[in-house]
């Protein structure tokens, strides 16, 4: 109230203030209430800091707090049945801050005064019910409950328990302050206070900030007499079972990198080895990271590698160490992580493997001692013992595989050699010269390169020369026949052409004859110095010979002392004779005359010539495949006396060809009586364009009548 109704009449005062009382009770029953509230307390990492917890609602970190319209338990109307809380947690204690709007000030525990209480549990459900409620209380009662009594700015008290009022806490783990302003109302007013999430208090509740566990809370004010003066507001008209959840810290940021592993292999190596390092490197923070990797022998450098490891991972890097320059000792490696911003923990970024020993090189060296031939002058065919030293004359055992030759040509297999230092031995070689070519060769032996040998010098020896000479060699051959043509008719001529080589050492006089399967064509002397060829030639009359398909070979005698006589033989192909033409039979008839009984007056009577027609069929071997000349002679005898020859011709083109031929007998001439004819097949034997060999005959006879 102000200070001009304190000077009114008290009827006045009491009757102005039951109107307003009325008033404010008639206004509330058509205002809607706000319904209750569920909300997430937001984790943040900037706290209010105590002096701003003050009362005064422009001071304090308050921009990244929920803010939220929340309903007061008075159940009065606008603007005094609601309020906005402003809320966070820092993960150690929550923030709170509650401004509303209120009917009377705050003036002293004695007089007109209002109060502010938030009361928090896990299973209460409504007001002044069971335990486990966690309160706090602004401004309430004179003293009498609470000690001392307050001031203003009243500050919070730490309360458990919904009595009547709840009972304050032994221990007050709770700061703020409230504060109003106005000079009439509705009154504005901020309370602010933090308390931790877990006080350790057994009065108070442990707050869990795992966004899941939820928490029934109730806020209210009070200005009517229940622990306040001077108002109309009762603190639990209506029941708003609000609920809240804190929400998770996030974890922290972490920057640290490390290095969980160094191995060096080779751990024992000679200068100029390669030792391979293997680094493992790991981001054991929580952001990805982009840093750098080197590896050292004692504190020498060598190599760096970047790596980009994303939260918890981690990777293999390899480095190589070549030591080609690198001063013979003992040197301790490492790898070392390059710092990433703002990293703490670097103990780790840097690991020790152990030690690697760089030895100073061994000399490689193996070299031929020795080569001697057991003889300087062979013939072909004879073998050469050859034997050869080797030796190794470096620092280290070697295994090494020593072959001779004679000019570039390896005599036999190597042989392997495993000599310690300092060691030698003796080899034996044999060299067969068969096959190989009169002449001079020169002997040397040889030793193969072994791992970091840089002296070859002394891996090959020349021992000298060896002559070998020619072996004396006794060898006749053919060596090519051919045949023309390669198919004939029976009587024709096939010309067999030989080719014959003396393929030995010395002069020879041998024979060589040509062959139709197994019989000879023909037998020739031939005598051919070393080296020469000639070639002869058989003429083979297949006159007489059956027809058929024969082979066609020709054979060298074998001359004394010849051991390789496979190839005195030699097979060309085959030729083909084929049978001769002749006169073929037909069915029926094969020769006649057109009239039997001829007879001249009729054929005078009808004005025709006085010829009789002789006829013929003639037929081409089914074997033969080239043109033949026919001709048949029709011999005519009069009471057996030769009286004519009449005669026709064709050629026969193919196999097979059949032909009807045709001559005329002019009887005019003879007169009546009886006349036989005896006809003669005529061909070209060789188709050679002259008919020259008589085929079959057949016989028929008629009659010349007047």
């Amino acid at each position: 109230m102000t200070i001009e109704q304190k000077n009114l009449p008290w009827k006045k005062a009491i009757f102005l203030t039951a109107l307003i009382a009325l008033a404010t009770l008639s206004f509330s029953l058509f205002l809607p209430v706000r319904a209750a509230v569920t909300i997430t307390v937001p984790y943040n990492t900037t706290p209010v800091v105590d002096g701003d917890l003050d009362g005064y609602p422009n001071t304090g970190a308050w921009g990244d707090a929920l803010s939220t319209t929340i309903p007061l338990e008075n159940g009065a109307a606008s603007p005094y049945g609601t309020a906005t809380l402003y809320i966070k947690h820092d993960g150690t204690n929550v923030y709170y801050r509650i401004d509303g709007s209120i009917d009377v000030l705050w003036e002293s525990a004695t007089g007109n005064h209002f109060w502010l209480g938030m009361e928090v549990s896990r299973t209460g459900t409504s007001h002044h019910s069971g335990s486990g409620w966690d309160g706090i209380f602004f401004g309430l009662w004179d003293g009498t409950d609470y000690s001392p009594a307050p001031t203003y700015p009243p500050t919070p008290v730490d309360t458990n328990g919904f009595g009547k009022p709840p009972a304050k806490d032994a221990t007050q783990n709770v700061l703020g302050a409230m504060r109003y302003s106005g000079s009439a109302k509705p009154y504005s007013f901020t309370a602010e206070w933090k308390k931790a999430l877990n006080t350790g208090d057994s009065n108070d509740i442990a707050l869990v900030a795992d966004g899941t566990t939820t928490y029934n809370f109730f806020v209210t004010t009070d200005t009517d007499g229940k622990g306040s003066s001077g108002g109309n507001l009762d603190h639990s008209k209506i029941t708003n079972l609000n609920t809240m959840k804190l929400a998770s810290a996030p974890p922290p940021v972490v920057h640290d990198v490390a290095i969980t592993g160094v191995t060096a292999s080779p751990t024992t190596v000679t200068q100029g080895g390669t030792v391979a390092i293997s680094v493992n490197a790991a981001n054991q923070g929580t952001q990805s990271e982009t840093f750098d990797v080197t590896a050292y022998y004692d504190s020498t450098s060598i190599g760096t590698q970047s790596a980009t490891l994303g939260a918890g991972g981690s990777t293999t890097l390899t480095f190589s160490w070549v030591t080609t320059g690198v001063t013979p000792g003992t040197y301790t490696i490492k790898a070392v992580a390059s710092s990433v911003p703002s990293e703490i923990d670097t103990a780790d970024n840097t690991l020790i493997d152990g030690t690697v020993t760089v030895n100073a090189p061994v000399i490689h060296d193996v070299a031929i001692t020795t080569v001697s031939a057991s003889t300087t002058t062979v013939t072909v065919g004879q073998t050469v013992s050859v034997t050869v030293g080797a030796a190794n004359q470096g620092g280290a055992t070697e295994t090494f595989t020593v072959t001779t030759y004679y000019d570039s040509t390896a005599v036999g297999v190597g042989q392997q050699v495993t000599l310690s230092s300092g060691g030698s031995t003796t080899l034996t070689f044999s060299w067969d010269t068969t096959g190989v070519a009169a002449g001079s060769y020169t002997v040397k032996a040889v030793a193969s390169t072994v791992p970091g040998e840089t002296d070859l010098a002394d891996n090959t020896l020349v021992d000298g020369t060896v002559t070998v000479k020619a072996a004396i060699v006794h060898d006749v051959a053919i060596t090519g026949v051919s045949a023309s043509p390669t198919t004939v008719t029976v009587g024709q001529i096939v010309s067999v052409a030989v080719d014959v080589q003396n393929q030995g050492t010395q002069s020879e006089s041998f024979t060589a004859t040509a062959y139709y399967d197994s019989s000879a064509i023909g037998t020739q002397s031939i005598t051919l110095s070393a080296g020469a060829t000639t070639s002869i030639s058989f003429s083979w009359n297949t006159t007489g010979v059956a027809a058929g398909t024969y082979t066609i070979r020709a054979v060298a005698s074998t001359v004394p002392s010849e051991t390789d006589t496979t190839d005195n033989t030699f097979i060309d192909a085959t030729v083909t004779v084929q049978p001769l033409v002749k006169f073929g039979e037909l069915a029926k008839k094969s020769a006649w005359p057109e009239h039997h009984h001829f007879d001249q007056s009729a054929e005078q009577a009808r004005g025709e010539d006085l010829i009789n027609t002789l006829y013929a069929i003639v037929k081409k071997d089914s074997l033969s495949d080239k043109p033949v000349a026919i001709q048949v002679v029709f011999a005519i005898y009069k009471d057996g006396v030769w009286v004519a020859n009449v005669t026709a011709e064709f050629t026969l083109t193919y196999a097979g060809q059949e032909k009807t031929l045709e001559a005329y007998f002019d009887t005019s001439g003879y007169g009546t009586g009886k006349y036989s004819v005896t006809a003669q097949i005529w061909y070209d034997s060789d188709c050679n364009g002259t008919i020259d060999k008589a085929g079959e005959t057949k016989k028929f006879g008629f009659a010349v009548v007047t």
